[in-house]
């Protein structure tokens, strides 16, 4: 069976940022690292290749950066 990606088309390859860039210091908190990470990407969806598919993330703000961290890391710990 072929593993196949599905690329959404309303997302512009060409306007994502490098996942380099999008780094944040490693000795700031949550919040501080959120709000960097916000801050670079210009609150534009942030995308990354994973093992064959996209990853893209988008900031609504509807909620709090540090919430949005919390439910994402409450979320992962249910997977594994």
């Amino acid at each position: 069976m072929v593993n196949q990606s599905v690329l959404d088309s309303s997302v512009d390859l060409e306007q994502l940022k490098d996942i380099e860039e999008l780094t944040p210091d490693m000795d700031r908190t949550i919040s501080e690292k959120v709000e960097t990470f916000l801050d670079k990407s210009g609150d534009q969806p942030y995308a990354h290749m994973n093992e064959g598919y996209v990853v893209v993330v988008q900031m609504t703000g509807e909620l709090e950066a540090t919430d949005a961290l919390s439910d994402y890391l409450r979320k992962r710990t249910e997977l594994i």
